[in-house]
């Protein structure tokens, strides 16, 4: 099975598999996680390597999917995520994989430095279609999940999460969700300027999306910039997003 993404709702999911084998090789999701008091925040999973869950929580490499059944169409297990501040987040998910279309839940556990939990996101259902030449999926490095939508000959719909590496002042910072549409796609390729607010108008977004695509690949590259502005809009500060190589594929 090649690449399954979906673009249902807000989030962005992806998934692939062995068709001789029925077993889940890699999986990508990006969302918004609610938590149970209330408070959202953004999850992005990119899993590239998939393994029993024989090994203790702490010696799965990032990105590793430890699952504790992974056969016949149905899979389920956990993704251990480390946080900036020294706590970790727990991915759990399951599912079951068929030819054009594949299903399950998420669920996030957040944990402080300390080991309390901070957030449960409850469990969320999640779909994913199959459409070769139309759905494509794939990731940016060190982010998160792409999944583009070809819409008609000359435009597709490109939803990722960015992460900011250089700020004036600041944190990094995650933006989830990024929905840009209204491409002009000639003989395969793009070059999409984008100007944008976000969190209502709290900040200005600059992003430039370039690439190529084909019936079974799309790739290119991603650069932009945030501005946080205060409420008179003047600019507290900026953060970059460094020109990032991304890649999908679709089959």
């Amino acid at each position: 099975m090649g690449p399954t993404g979906s673009v249902l709702g807000p989030d962005a999911v992806f998934v692939t598999a062995d068709p001789a084998t029925k077993r889940l090789t890699g999986l990508g999701a990006t969302y918004i996680a609610g938590c149970l008091d209330g408070v959202s925040t953004p999850v992005t999973v990119h899993v590239t390597r998939v393994i029993p869950a024989a090994s203790p929580a702490g010696d799965v490499p990032v990105s590793t999917l430890a699952t504790s059944r992974n056969a016949g169409g149905r899979f389920a297990g956990t993704i251990v995520h480390p946080t900036a501040d020294g706590g970790r987040v727990e991915i759990q998910v399951e599912g079951r994989l068929r030819a054009r279309r594949a299903a399950g839940t998420i669920r996030s556990l957040v944990f402080s430095p300390a080991g309390a939990q901070t957030c449960d996101t409850g469990s969320h259902s999640w779909r994913a279609n199959r459409r070769p030449g139309r759905i494509f999926a794939g990731n940016l490095p060190g982010t998160g999940t792409v999944v583009l939508t070809r819409q008609g000959a000359d435009d597709m719909r490109f939803h990722t999460t960015v992460s900011t590496t250089a700020c004036e002042p600041g944190q990094p910072w995650l933006v989830p969700n990024i929905v840009i549409t209204a491409f002009d796609i000639r003989r395969g390729r793009f070059d999409r300027p984008v100007e944008d607010t976000l969190a209502g108008d709290s900040a200005t977004v600059v992003y430039d999306i370039t690439g190529r695509i084909s019936r079974a690949r799309a790739s290119g590259w991603f650069t932009g910039r945030i501005t946080r502005l205060d409420a008179d809009r003047h600019p507290l500060w900026t953060c970059f997003i460094v020109t990032t190589r991304w890649s999908a594929a679709s089959g």
